[in-house]
């Protein structure tokens, strides 16, 4: 039996991660938590060169995360003022090749 090669990018990886996460979330707390029970549609959201969607939030709502995603919070509000989140799971964007492009775009 030959043995298939599947390929994945970093980003990939985080949606797989992020999507397999919420979905036992939902499953141990019920339907009604996590992004997909109050998903909301960004009027503007901005996209990079591949089109990954992100958003930007004040540096004091900077309480809204906990551990790892508040760190890359802090360094996001050292680097531009902002925190910058993807518009799907709103949690800080931490790919430096996002993030350089991104900084541009913002002109930090």
């Amino acid at each position: 039996m030959k043995k298939k090669v599947i390929r994945i990018n970093e980003q990939q990886l985080h949606h797989m991660i992020s999507e397999s996460v919420k979905k036992v979330l939902n499953e141990m707390y019920g339907s009604s938590m996590g992004p997909e029970a109050d998903e909301e549609e960004y009027e503007n959201p901005m996209k990079t060169s591949y089109g990954l969607e992100f958003k930007t939030l004040n540096a004091d709502e900077i309480d809204r995360f906990t551990g790892y995603d508040r760190h890359v919070a802090q360094c996001h509000i050292a680097n531009c003022g902002r925190i910058i989140v993807d518009t799907k799971y709103e949690q800080p964007i931490d790919n430096e090749y996002d993030l350089e492009e991104i900084y541009e775009m913002l002109g930090a």
